[in-house]
């Protein structure tokens, strides 16, 4: 029955990841501190037309290590971060779910049946996902009327360099 709950959980997880509709998963309170673990966390990120699940793990000196998994792959990695740690949160689709294990091991579930439903009705995924391909936003583009009379940008918009850290 132990495992049961937690596998639950992580199905859970893995179906949000894989719809692209998880918002963010935080695994806390780690079951040893002797390894140095902290905490972790799964958002969602897109980098080059696809959507990757980001786990960000924290460690006590201070130290984050990211790495990047596809939905389809992060389930064994949401496993072993659950087996690590006594609770986890998960928010997707609006909707929240915690699982939680107590000091003498007793497992509870709360929210899952609102996460499913919530995923299941189509619930508001998140907006937009991380991700490396946006571009830059400027308050001026370079390419305004103004800032070519004035010389600080070419007719192409090109901001010249000596102008660059005053107007970009």
């Amino acid at each position: 029955m132990t495992d049961e709950r937690r596998e639950s959980f992580v199905s859970l997880l893995c179906d949000a990841a894989k719809e692209g509709k998880l918002t963010r998963a935080t695994f806390s309170r780690p079951n040893q501190s002797g390894d140095g673990f902290v905490r972790a966390s799964a958002t969602l990120y897109q980098s080059g037309g696809g959507l990757f699940v980001r786990i960000d793990t924290a460690l006590s000196d201070g130290k984050v290590i990211r790495k990047n998994y596809a939905p389809a792959d992060a389930g064994p990695v949401f496993d072993e971060l659950s087996k690590r740690c006594r609770q986890c949160n998960l928010t997707a689709c609006g909707a929240n779910a915690q699982y939680m294990v107590s000091k003498k091991g007793k497992e509870t579930i709360v929210g899952e049946h609102s996460v499913r439903e919530a995923m299941r009705v189509g619930g508001p995924a998140p907006t937009t996902a991380i991700g490396n391909d946006e571009e830059k936003r400027y308050f001026w583009h370079g390419d305004e009327d103004w800032l070519i009379a004035l010389g600080i940008s070419d007719a192409g918009g090109r901001v010249h360099d000596k102008r660059q850290s005053k107007f970009r």
